[in-house]
């Protein structure tokens, strides 16, 4: 009997070893990897702590708190503005005037054809300026100069040297 388990105790011993040997090799790779996703991990977290600086620099400089402008007065600066455009730039202009939503008629208050955006407090008012340009030169540097107003050109229609836009103006009512 002691043969037969001598006999048994040697491949026995010598499969524990490879065993052994084995789960070392293999937990000597599994460590390496854990120091690779530790560094992965450190990184990710520096990256993370930089962008969360990035957003309370960035909340510190758009609050949000600000105020829309009165409609009433950025119509008014508006149209103050494409006047004195027109002398800089040789452009004559005819008319300017307040698109009218259907249903208001010829409406002349400006609270009664401004219409709200979305659920905010911030009213709309389409102008529609008319006129003429004597060179196009003069015409894009008038363009140019109103795109960076508190407007959007929202139609631009030009026919021989005369032109037509449509401004869209938002602003809160007072």
């Amino acid at each position: 009997m002691k043969l037969n388990l001598l006999s048994i105790a040697k491949p026995l011993l010598i499969l524990s070893l490879i065993i052994a040997t084995a789960s070392g090799l293999k937990g000597v790779e599994l460590r390496r990897g854990t120091a690779s996703l530790d560094t992965d991990l450190h990184r990710a977290q520096e990256n993370e702590r930089r962008v969360q600086q990035d957003g309370q620099e960035l909340d510190s400089l758009l609050a949000g708190r600000e105020q829309p402008l009165p409609l009433e007065r950025t119509v008014a600066e508006l149209i103050l503005t494409l006047r004195h455009l027109q002398v800089e730039n040789r452009i004559m202009i005819a008319a300017i005037s307040p698109s009218v939503p259907a249903g208001h008629g010829t409406a002349q208050n400006l609270k009664a054809i401004a219409a709200p955006v979305g659920r905010s407090s911030l009213r709309t008012i389409t102008l529609e300026v008319k006129g003429t340009y004597r060179e196009y030169a003069g015409l894009n540097t008038f363009l140019t100069q109103l795109r960076r107003q508190p407007a959007a050109i929202t139609h631009l229609a030009i026919t021989g040297n005369s032109f037509q836009i449509q401004l869209k103006v938002f602003g809160a009512l007072s």
